[in-house]
């Protein structure tokens, strides 16, 4: 059975990867992914990176990250002989190790070098934005005080105004009230009576005419040469059987017909008001 260590080495030369190309990737040091690789894991970390890094560089091989990660655990926690064989470990470079197996170089002491120097500015970057970000919350934490503060003075402040304002006002004299204008009384205005005659050029079956108030004038036939005299306070709604044998005069005007807007005269039943428009 493979140990973690070959089965890590293996998943990546089957993919074609190299060591740097996969610790770039990573963000992983390129001495850590060699040492995994050769199943040590004696690298000087806590057992939660250890876990952390098995897992990510799984999981980039396209292996089953829980499983390693787990056994990992399981054979870490034994601490036996045995399970450390397991693991993979390779007691010294250019020697078998204790699982039998030819160890793997190491990176040149460059890479080491620079994956250290990698490490380190990422610990700087990260110091650098969490002490920034403490900060910022320190200057929201005051900023906000200080905007509390500078409300509670404007109350008083305003309270204090106020008060001051309302004792002036109180000692002053009152003004004397000024009447209010008169109103302007304006009168109704008159209704306007219209006089209208209604006369038929032949016989209408039906007509009946009403004002305003719903009040009905007349209704029954109007037989031709019939002439019809009103006197009314408003307008009145006319419905007619008839319409082209109706002519209607009001007031001193000329009798008239009923035409459409293009000046014909208009034929058949008809309910309309006249005159037409606003009363």
């Amino acid at each position: 059975m493979q140990n973690i260590g070959d089965r890590l080495a293996e998943a990546r030369k089957r993919l074609g990867i190299a060591l740097r190309e996969a610790s770039e990737a990573t963000k992983i040091r390129t001495d850590y992914l060699q040492a995994m690789e050769n199943g040590t894991f004696d690298f000087s970390l806590p057992e939660v990176y250890k876990r952390g890094f098995l897992k990510i560089y799984a999981n980039y091989l396209k292996l089953d990250a829980d499983k390693l990660a787990n056994e990992y655990s399981s054979l870490a926690a034994g601490g036996s002989r045995g399970d450390r064989e397991n693991l993979g470990r390779v007691d010294a470079p250019g020697g078998l190790g204790s699982a039998g197996a030819v160890p793997r170089e190491r990176e040149q002491s460059g890479d080491y070098d620079n994956s250290r120097a990698q490490d380190q500015a990422a610990m700087v970057r990260l110091i650098v934005y969490v002490g920034g970000a403490a900060v910022l919350i320190v200057l929201m934490i005051l900023g906000f005080k200080h905007l509390l503060d500078s409300s509670t003075g404007a109350d008083e402040s305003s309270k204090t105004a106020n008060a001051t304002l309302s004792s002036n006002t109180s000692t002053a004299s009152t003004p004397a009230p000024v009447p209010a204008p008169a109103p302007t009384l304006v009168a109704p205005p008159v209704p306007t009576t219209n006089k209208f005659n209604f006369s038929a050029s032949g016989d209408i079956a039906s007509l009946v005419i009403t004002d305003d108030a719903g009040h009905q004038l007349f209704s029954g036939p109007f037989k031709k040469g019939n002439q019809l005299p009103l006197t009314v306070k408003s307008r009145v709604a006319i419905n007619v059987s008839q319409v082209q044998y109706l002519s209607i005069q009001k007031n001193n005007d000329r009798p008239q017909s009923i035409a459409d807007a293009n000046g014909k005269p208009v034929k058949g039943p008809l309910y309309f008001y006249w005159p037409p428009g606003t009363p």
